[in-house]
């Protein structure tokens, strides 16, 4: 048990200060970051939506306004 749960600590060795939040990749944290404990959004242009992740903006865009 012991040695499962090193190897899931080293696969996310990047941990949050402000929650329990952990990540593979330094990358996926800083994105944690911003969206959850900083509040940055990414704004539709024509509807009042906002995304707290890049993917969800991208998404909304194709499937509402080029679908």
């Amino acid at each position: 048990m012991k040695i499962y749960s090193l190897l899931e600590i080293m696969k996310r060795p990047y941990k949050c200060t402000e929650c329990d939040y952990k990540a593979s990749q330094k990358v996926s944290l800083q994105t944690h970051t911003r969206a959850i404990h900083k509040g940055e959004t990414f704004p539709c242009p024509e509807w009042d939506f906002k995304a707290k992740f890049k993917t969800g903006f991208i998404y909304h865009i194709n499937s509402v306004h080029k679908g």
